[in-house]
């Protein structure tokens, strides 16, 4: 079933967290481990597919497809993408299959939506992960794989829109009642606004992309002299990480706790909270 899949993803999921890879599935733990041992680079996406449907031409591959169904019981195998600058990584060497999507600029590769879904058709791909970073929290994405016939492992679109972006999270979170710090996300993105803003807020402050999450892009800035090149340092790299520029000023907290509570949930309604995890803050 989807939700059985879904929660086999989660151990191999949470691993790849971990360590800043794909995550693939339970049945390719091994596999994954391996990949893991030798390095810490980022595949972003993975694609899966039912192994009765890889093409067998040979006597030589039909007994490795053979040997992988003997491995990995829930018949599921990896395929990866990849870009001319992760070319020569060991993900690439190590799945069972790896397409080229194109040249080094994210933009031209892991952002393009249009080259993941090709490569996906091309592979005969049931279902996509979207890995870490890039298009993991893009609504847009998921949308374009749905509307390709294929599965996103993954929230859905609407849950993606609604707290993939910060600007919306901190509104939902208001509307319910929880207190969050003062700030500025406004729809007016130009530096006079910023500072303007920074000036009631308060310094020091953080300076986030709207996007994105992981602390990526986040800029510290403890006076307004700094602003303006905080605001163009995070702009160039929320656009670069995830094609999206616009940002969100918080109030800075000097010695924070950083307190996660994972959820996870499955297509037929069901959702667990699981507990809370105290952890060091984001260091960028």
């Amino acid at each position: 079933s989807t939700s059985g899949l879904n929660c086999k993803l989660g151990q191999a999921n949470y691993m790849a967290a971990q360590l800043g890879i794909m995550g693939l599935s339970r049945g390719i733990a091994l596999d994954m481990q391996r990949v893991a041992v030798r390095s810490k680079c980022i595949a972003p996406f993975a694609f899966t597919r039912m192994i009765e449907s890889i093409p067998a031409q040979t006597e030589a591959e039909k007994q490795r497809v053979e040997r992988l169904a003997q491995m990995t019981p829930d018949k599921i195998a990896p395929v990866a993408v990849y870009s001319d600058a992760d070319a020569d990584l060991p993900f690439v060497r190590e799945a069972d299959l790896a397409i080229r999507i194109g040249p080094a600029a994210a933009t031209d590769s892991y952002l393009d939506a249009e080259r993941i879904v090709a490569a996906a058709r091309e592979a005969g791909a049931d279902l996509i992960h979207p890995g870490y970073g890039f298009l993991a929290e893009s609504a847009a994405f998921a949308e374009t794989v749905a509307h390709a016939g294929l599965r996103f492992v993954g929230p859905p679109p609407h849950a993606l829109a609604a707290l993939g972006d910060k600007a919306e999270a901190k509104a939902i979170a208001e509307r319910a009642g929880v207190p969050v710090l003062p700030g500025y996300r406004g729809e007016h993105q130009e530096d006079e606004a910023f500072v303007e803003a920074a000036r009631a807020i308060g310094y020091p402050l953080m300076v986030k992309p709207i996007a994105g999450g992981g602390g990526i892009g986040m800029q510290r800035v403890r006076e307004e002299s700094a602003l303006r090149d905080a605001l163009a340092k995070a702009r160039r790299i929320a656009s670069a990480s995830f094609a999206d520029e616009p940002l969100l000023l918080a109030r800075h907290v000097e010695r924070p706790r950083h307190v996660k509570v994972q959820i996870i949930a499955d297509s037929h309604g069901s959702v667990l909270a699981q507990g809370e995890l105290d952890r060091p803050a984001p260091r960028r």
